[in-house]
């Protein structure tokens, strides 16, 4: 899609809609691409949603809204528990049969986490990688196997480091770990949803992050405002991130993708899209 830069700055709703809300939210906002997340609708199921579907694909094209669906990181795809890992199968299929249903652009995975018990290892290919990777990195590559040709890209995020009093240790969160995971599973057609304000908390920064993985793999870049030193949801411009200088680096290596804001109330999300836009000029 191509278009101004306000266009290619899009919303990510979360639950706050359903689907066909969101759209119609997106029409009357002038929003090009949405994210949202189906968490509190999976209850009933996939086929349910067939209910709405030309009416979603139909507001979709005639008003040019690219479509996404974002999964939780709360959902563990990298358990390895029986009966648990099951249900993690479930809620990933899930995701993948509604957006293939509804011809959504884009899925946004995450890769789990652990409680410093990675455990042995399970694969001789990944044998600097414990149980919990390899089980993570397989699920996501079954997932991937399981995409239609003409099916939504599966965009894997990467993730943030938790305080290290806290024993909960989500992947993939650092830089060799994103390159293990994009090293199995880039054949399998999953792509990068950058989110540099996860990236400033390691030492490679935002920098090293995207030069690293490169703008070829990225086809979503998630944007908030933190300090650089805890996860934080903030506006853009109640942090120290330079968004100018962000936006120099993506955009001088030829990214034409969009911008997707999460942080806030709706409106702050509306409001952050005018700052931003200013500082993309």
């Amino acid at each position: 899609m191509e278009g101004n830069l306000k266009n290619r700055i899009g919303i990510d709703l979360g639950t706050k809609m359903s689907i066909k809300k969101a759209i119609e939210w997106a029409i009357n906002n002038n929003v090009k691409y949405v994210d949202v997340c189906l968490d509190d609708h999976l209850s009933d199921p996939p086929e349910n949603f067939n209910r709405d579907k030309d009416k979603i694909i139909d507001m979709c094209e005639k008003n040019d809204i690219s479509l996404g669906l974002h999964t939780v990181s709360s959902v563990n795809v990298a358990s390895t528990a029986p009966y648990v890992s099951e249900g993690v199968d479930n809620y990933l299929n899930a995701y993948l049969k509604v957006g293939e249903n509804i011809n959504a652009d884009r899925i946004i995975i995450h890769g789990g986490y652990h409680f410093g018990d990675d455990g042995k290892i399970l694969d001789n290919s990944l044998d600097t990688h414990g149980r919990r990777t390899n089980a993570s990195i397989e699920r996501i590559r079954r997932l991937a196997n399981s995409v239609s040709e003409s099916g939504p890209t599966l965009l894997l995020e990467n993730l943030f480091r938790e305080p290290d009093i806290d024993g909960l240790k989500y992947i993939p969160v650092t830089l060799d770990e994103c390159e293990t995971y994009f090293e199995a599973l880039e054949s399998k057609g999953v792509k990068w949803c950058f989110n540099p304000p996860h990236s400033r908390l390691f030492p490679e920064g935002m920098d090293g992050y995207f030069e690293t993985l490169g703008v070829n793999l990225t086809e979503q870049v998630r944007i908030n405002d933190n300090n650089g030193t805890i996860e934080e949801h903030l506006k853009p411009g109640e942090g120290t991130i330079d968004f100018e200088r962000l936006f120099e680096l993506i955009e001088s290596e030829g990214y034409e993708g969009h911008y997707m804001l999460k942080f806030g109330t709706i409106d702050d999300m509306l409001e952050g899209r005018e700052y931003l836009i200013d500082k993309m000029k």
